[in-house]
């Protein structure tokens, strides 16, 4: 089945529904590394682990740790790979945006 999205780009119809896959030679990843469709290759996602889970929140409290150390002036942004930096920025996202939901749910005082 062909599915066509925006702009007529065609839509891969994911490794249980592709000719091209079915027909490769082993490894069949090989098939979806040339493929003009693999940027729209569905994702799988499998279940979560108990392993994933741990490593989520040390990543979490590792940046809440970087953020105590912005506040404290103890970080320098260039000491930070790219994902400590991209993470730091979400952090701060979200900060501004509870804030800011805060802010609008209060009562006004004046």
């Amino acid at each position: 089945m062909r599915e066509i999205g925006l702009r007529g780009v065609e839509f891969c119809p994911g490794e249980w529904d592709c000719e091209r896959f079915e027909s490769s030679a082993e490894p069949k990843s090989d098939a979806c590394i040339t493929c003009p469709k693999k940027p729209t290759k569905p994702i799988v996602i499998s279940s979560v682990t108990s392993e994933d889970e741990q490593a989520a929140h040390e990543l979490v409290n590792h940046i809440a740790e970087l953020r105590n150390e912005q506040r404290a002036g103890l970080i320098n942004p260039a000491d930070l790979n790219a994902l400590e930096f991209e993470m730091l920025k979400l952090w701060h996202q979200v900060e501004d945006d509870l804030l800011r939901a805060q802010m609008m749910s209060a009562p006004r005082l004046f």
